[in-house]
């Protein structure tokens, strides 16, 4: 409410076939640390699939579900941040621009923790994902 990027206890979570698809698509490498993830994970699921999850999809990790649940979760629409070097010392406005253009400005997933527990390496990660409104969901 105050302008902060606060969201209260919430997960973001990346996924290696979209950041390995960004990369592909800016014909660079993209350092991971630009998005901040708490969580980065492989995921049998196309690259970008992310952007189109909404309220109820879920996400097992070892003991951990995640959730889009509550508010401020979801697609992950990316503030400046990414386009910062993570130390400080370049800026790359055209990944913003990119994501903007190409990708409704997202990348990850915001989450919540709904049932704690313990999330290790090489634990598999499946997901459960509900389509975002206005989305059809093709099985």
């Amino acid at each position: 409410a105050d302008g902060q990027q606060d969201r209260g206890p919430t997960v973001l979570v990346t996924f290696e076939a979209s950041l390995v698809a960004l990369e592909a698509e800016l014909g660079r490498p993209v350092d991971l640390r630009r998005f901040r993830p708490n969580l980065h994970l492989g995921l049998d699921a196309p690259a970008f699939a992310e952007e189109g999850w909404g309220p109820g999809t879920t996400l097992t990790v070892g003991e951990v579900e995640l959730a889009v649940v509550g508010d401020h979760t979801g697609p992950c629409i990316r503030c400046a941040v990414p386009s910062w070097d993570p130390d400080g010392r370049e800026r790359w406005p055209e990944l913003q621009k990119w994501l903007i253009g190409e990708h409704e400005n997202k990348f990850g997933v915001i989450m919540r923790v709904t049932r704690p527990g313990i999330a290790r390496r090489g634990d598999r990660a499946v997901a459960d994902p509900r389509p975002a409104a206005g989305e059809l969901r093709v099985r």
